[in-house]
């Protein structure tokens, strides 16, 4: 294996599995109670600081990304996936909200802003879905 090739494999691997994916998640954050716990105290400990901007790092088909900017943050979502950040402009139909903006980055070579009032990271998500969605995205 060539060195930082395995970030176009990754990369490869969530093209193939997108569209399965974002069904799994499609319930959003109502279908994750701790999450959307957690994904809400986020949120308004950003609003307190000014409202943004967050860096939401993996975003995939963009479920936190598209909640964080309904709430009025500015937020930009990035992901190594072409596929997942397709799912992800797809998903909202303003795509050009000055409050929302998605990027192709491998994610090794992100560097959030000292300005960034918050940075998140769901990539846990596909540890978390379990043994019957692991089966699913295979």
């Amino acid at each position: 294996m060539k060195p930082g090739s395995w970030i176009a494999e990754t990369g490869d691997s969530y093209d193939r599995v997108a569209d399965r994916y974002a069904d799994l998640v499609r319930a959003g954050l109502e279908a994750l109670p701790l999450e959307k716990r957690l994904v809400d105290h986020f949120a308004q400990r950003v609003a307190e600081a000014g409202g943004g901007p967050v860096l939401d790092i993996g975003c995939g088909p963009g479920l936190l990304t598209r909640d964080l900017a309904s709430r009025g943050l500015a937020v930009s979502g990035i992901d190594i996936s072409t596929a997942m950040l397709r799912l992800a402009r797809t998903k909202t139909q303003d795509s050009a909200s000055p409050q929302r903006r998605l990027h192709r980055s491998p994610l090794p070579t992100v560097r959030p802003q000292a300005s960034s009032a918050g940075t998140c990271c769901t990539m846990s998500r596909t540890r978390t879905l379990g043994p019957r969605s692991e089966k699913s995205l295979g």
